[in-house]
């Protein structure tokens, strides 16, 4: 049974009304939500309860990233830049979503145009983590995070380009699913860097985690990079982790964490021995190049993905057309777009410049490719590799991250370059008993592998796999 969902299927509006609620509640006390789609909501329900078809997700409410379209819904990407904007279109993941009969309750918050860690960077006010409201949620999905952490909805969706769906999962102690580069469509998401932009699940349950992916994934001819994958169901046992391998990345687990999460990955460990599987370890040399290679190739991607919004023709629109164009997109997008945005849009410009490309674009692509190989066979070897999502609990909200944020996300980057499936699975805490993550990155297009061991964890943990905050 779905958290929040009433005994039958027959009264889809129920649910959803209790779910509102909680949205107008617990959702403004977390800041979770940047609109609320209570009128379409109710009027699927009631759509929904009226019907005898069995869908797979009737009646189940969900919530999805500002990111992600809706038709005649506001969608902002949490920006100035697009802050009365309204799709004519829905996001091929969010349509699959309804067809299956789920119910979009709300439009979560983000760090604008999903550029952050934290959450906030959002203009509408950073997201607050619900086992600790002075902390982040992380980002840039935290308001998805927040949502499902806090029990408002059981499933959730966001966008991961390096992390910001496994990141904030591991803050907010629920489960985060990046799937393979391509399983799921991206048409209609707003784009931040094309080559490792993949929309990403977040759940409390394995169950429901498998559920949304099912009924999502699969080929769209609107986007070219979806593959084609039989959807199978599946009942993963901890038995079944029996023989299998599992690879510790050794330069994200030592001192690199912090001791509670050193504690918590040697929990881990342990819990795998248990269950049977493997555990080996190995050095990925290449590692000193994630974070630069990374950073760069997401600003270059970031800076022609936001070329559009330019004010004289998409976006926000400042000055008067008298000033002339140069003069009118200058203060369109000074006004439109907040400083980290800017400062990735700098980067990207600097490094694709016909000075810097060879310096920096063209090593980050070089680098990528060597840091892909390099996992492939470690994967060869292992049927998972694994280490902590992030090397620390979450951060207290306005802490200086720098540095520290960027870092931070090494771990997560490392399989939107390789464009490998991977899952942030909760379980055990860390410093100041905040939950912590655990990272399993799998081989391409199996994502069956990673729920087989988020069931086996699911099982061995039970209520405190994602307790209620």
């Amino acid at each position: 049974m779905l958290p929040g969902m009433p005994a039958t299927a027959s009264n889809a509006t129920q649910a959803t009304t209790a779910v509102l609620e909680r949205v107008r509640t617990t959702g403004k006390e977390l800041n979770a939500f940047i609109s609320e789609l209570a009128d379409s909501a109710l009027k699927q329900a009631a759509q929904l309860d009226a019907e005898t078809s069995d869908l797979p997700l009737k009646g189940v409410p969900v919530a999805i990233k500002d990111n992600l379209s809706i038709q005649g819904q506001r969608t902002t990407a949490a920006s100035n830049m697009l802050r009365d904007y309204v799709p004519p279109y829905t996001a091929t993941t969010v349509q699959r979503l309804l067809d299956a009969g789920a119910v979009p309750v709300a439009k979560t918050n983000l760090d604008e145009f999903a550029m952050g860690s934290s959450n906030e960077s959002s203009v509408f006010g950073p997201v607050r983590n619900p086992h600790d409201h002075a902390r982040v949620p992380g980002g840039s999905s935290g308001g998805s995070a927040a949502a499902v952490a806090a029990g408002i909805v059981p499933i959730a969706l966001g966008t991961d380009t390096g992390g910001s769906v496994r990141q904030p999962a591991s803050f907010c102690g629920i489960l985060g699913l990046k799937p393979t580069y391509g399983r799921l469509s991206r048409w209609g998401s707003i784009t931040l860097a094309m080559s490792m932009d993949q929309v990403g699940i977040f759940a409390r349950s394995t169950s429901d985690l498998r559920r949304a992916l099912n009924v999502m994934a699969g080929p769209d001819e609107r986007d070219s990079t979806t593959v084609a994958l039989a959807r199978r169901e599946a009942a993963p046992v901890p038995e079944q982790l029996r023989g299998l391998k599992v690879g510790l990345i050794e330069e994200l687990s030592g001192d690199w964490n912090a001791p509670g999460v050193q504690a918590a990955l040697r929990e881990t460990t342990g819990l795998l021995e248990s269950f049977g599987a493997q555990v080996g370890s190995f050095s990925l040399s290449t590692m000193k190049l994630v974070a630069p290679a990374y950073l760069l190739l997401c600003s270059v991607e970031a800076s022609s993905a936001l070329a559009r919004y330019d004010g004289m023709t998409f976006g926000l629109r400042e000055g008067e057309d008298a000033l002339g164009q140069e003069r009118v997109m200058q203060l369109s997008r000074g006004a439109g777009l907040g400083d980290e945005v800017r400062r990735r849009v700098i980067i990207g410009s600097l490094a694709l410049s016909e000075e810097h490309r060879a310096d920096y674009y063209e090593r980050a692509v070089r680098a990528r490719q060597l840091i892909s190989r390099e996992l492939t066979g470690a994967l060869e070897q292992f049927d998972v590799l694994l280490c902590p999502t992030t090397p620390s609990v979450a951060w207290e909200l306005g802490e200086p991250a720098g540095v520290r944020a960027y870092r931070g996300d090494t771990s997560t980057n490392l399989a939107n370059l390789a464009g490998l499936p991977a899952i942030s699975i909760p379980g055990a805490r860390a410093e100041h008993g905040l939950p912590i993550g655990m990272q399993l990155i799998g081989r391409p297009l199996a994502e069956e592998t990673l729920l087989l061991f988020s069931q086996a964890f699911e099982e061995h943990y039970g209520a405190d796999f994602a307790p209620v905050a």
